[in-house]
């Protein structure tokens, strides 16, 4: 059975709050002010140690017209690394990449869109097919899967005919088919068999459809484009057992309102994972009874959360829909590896600006179940605060399944590149030649921060080869050792970021077998200064 929080939680009638009800919040024309001076707040939380940051990259610009590359989804990706979260896991020199990076080459990738609704109520598809075009794009070679999935919830699968992109008749399909390859990019729709009612792989079922597990909790199994067969809780089927280290899960929702839970976001968009005729009282699970963090400690965790508010939807209680014409144009998009953190800071710092509509503020004083409630808007069934409410159900039970979530600003670092600069850098630094080669150099300063670039050039002037030993030293107090073979009349490149990963302040000593010449060039983002 469901257990459910009582009291305020309680709707004023069953599937009340699916339905849309006269009134309308915001002021839209208000909110199209506000959205283009919008500044998202940046901290640095005293208590912040990575678990919990947040990455946004603003004023994202207009994808380009046949170029799949999406410059705001690059750029993000890039920054994320820049700020100690790497997306590709590989040793290369590559932006966005680390040794301990989310995507592997072999991984079978899920994205988790949202579809259920048309225009601006679905994920923005130029977000999606730039994602899916820079996982392909793994620097080590992308040899797994792309998979876009979703439940659909009665949707036209995949197929909407007014879909949220510069060119509205890019649906998904639109995009998944544009790769021209189902063994590599492919999509499921789950909504085509959330009536079958399956055992697992092991046995011996080898249908799609869903296992139930109970208390509302089921998931999805199914085959890829290349055939290969997924079970949402254990994995990837082997023949013999289940790999569920290659299977990974991007939750990629749109931002928007909603006449329930008062935001649509991460945790939200998990009720596109379940079977929903599967379910019952849903919304009331949902905002009261931890319903999502139960789908994610019982079937698959997200592994990164990217947040589309290229086009947000502020409409108070048109959503979970979002028409064009009640539609904002943000230009941001934002990621974080806690679902709970960035749904409080994107409903906090990003949606409740633009509508000034106190169900968007995940910290409202108001809790009352009143209609109208104590603004005059429409009641719709449920607590003015059920955002508080079901971040706060669906944290508690996340960290009861090991999951260390938080809505507390204090243990979230907020990162933040304004994408009118650019992702080139703006500043560097000047120098001035030596009159002859040596064997030991030494640079006092540098930084591996976020919003810095730092290198050393080594050049070898004589006819043969030389080994320099490099001697980093960090503003902690640790060293780090690192050697470079330097061929004759050569010059050898080093990037310090790479060596070192980020955030860190450096100095380097650098003794060399043979005479040669050391730079050390910093590159950075001026307007960060």
């Amino acid at each position: 059975m469901v257990v459910l929080a009582a009291g305020l939680c309680l709707g004023m009638s069953g599937d009340y709050a699916a339905k849309a009800v006269s009134g309308s919040v915001p002021d839209l024309e208000e909110a199209r002010v506000r959205a283009a001076s919008l500044e998202p707040e940046t901290w640095r939380g005293a208590e912040a140690d990575g678990a919990h940051d947040i990455f946004l990259v603003s004023h994202v610009p207009v994808p380009q017209s046949g170029n799949p590359r999406h410059r705001g989804v690059d750029a993000l990706i890039a920054f994320m690394a820049e700020g100690g979260l790497s997306f590709y896991r590989s040793h290369a020199d590559y932006p966005g990449a680390g040794t301990e990076g989310l995507i592997a080459p072999d991984d079978v990738v899920l994205l988790k869109v949202n579809a259920a609704w048309d225009q601006r109520g679905m994920t923005n598809t130029d977000v999606v097919r730039g994602l899916i075009t820079a996982i392909l794009a793994h620097p080590d070679g992308f040899t797994g899967e792309v998979v876009l999935v979703e439940n659909c919830e009665g949707g036209p699968d995949y197929d909407q005919v007014l879909n949220n992109a510069e060119n509205p008749h890019q649906s998904f399909a639109a995009v998944v088919n544009s790769y021209g390859d189902p063994s590599r990019v492919s999509s499921s729709s789950w909504w085509s068999f959330t009536d079958n009612v399956v055992g697992e792989y092991e046995a011996g079922d080898f249908r799609q459809g869903y296992v139930v597990l109970g208390n509302n909790v089921s998931y999805p199994k199914f085959s890829t484009g290349r055939g290969t067969l997924i079970s949402l809780r254990h994995g990837i089927w082997t023949g013999s057992g289940y790999d569920k280290s290659r299977l990974k899960l991007i939750n990629l929702p749109v931002l928007k309102s909603h006449n329930a839970t008062g935001v649509t976001a991460c945790c939200k968009n998990y009720m596109g994972v379940q079977s929903t005729h599967l379910t019952q009282n849903i919304h009331l699970d949902l905002i009261c009874g931890g319903f999502v963090g139960r789908m994610m400690n019982m079937t698959i965790y997200p592994c990164l959360n990217i947040l589309d508010a290229i086009w947000v939807s502020p409409s108070h209680p048109d959503g979970p829909a979002g028409p064009y014409s009640k539609a904002v144009r943000a230009d941001i998009l934002m990621a974080g590896t806690d679902p709970v953190a960035l749904d409080w800071y994107a409903a906090k710092h990003v949606l409740y600006p633009l509508s000034g509509y106190g169900r968007h503020d995940p910290d409202t004083p108001f809790t009352e179940n009143t209609n109208p409630y104590h603004d005059g808007t429409p009641n719709t069934g449920y607590a003015y605060n059920s955002l508080r409410i079901m971040l706060e159900t669906t944290a508690s039970v996340l960290q009861s399944g090991g999951h260390e979530v938080t809505m507390d600003p204090a243990r979230m670092t907020v990162h933040l590149r304004d994408l009118r600069e650019g992702m080139e850098w703006s500043g560097g630094h000047c120098v001035t030649g030596v009159p002859e080669p040596g064997t030991s150099w030494h640079f006092a300063e540098g930084t591996t921060r976020e919003g810095f670039q730092e290198w050393l050039c080594l050049q070898n002037p004589q006819d043969e080869a030389a080994t320099a030993q490099l001697t980093f030293m960090t503003g902690e107090g640790e060293t780090v050792p690192f050697s470079a073979e330097l061929p004759p009349h050569s010059r050898t490149t080093l990037h310090v970021n790479h060596i070192l990963g980020p955030g860190k302040d450096v100095s380097v000593s650098i003794r060399s077998t043979s005479p040669i010449i050391c730079e050390r060039p910093m590159y950075f983002n001026y307007t960060m200064l």
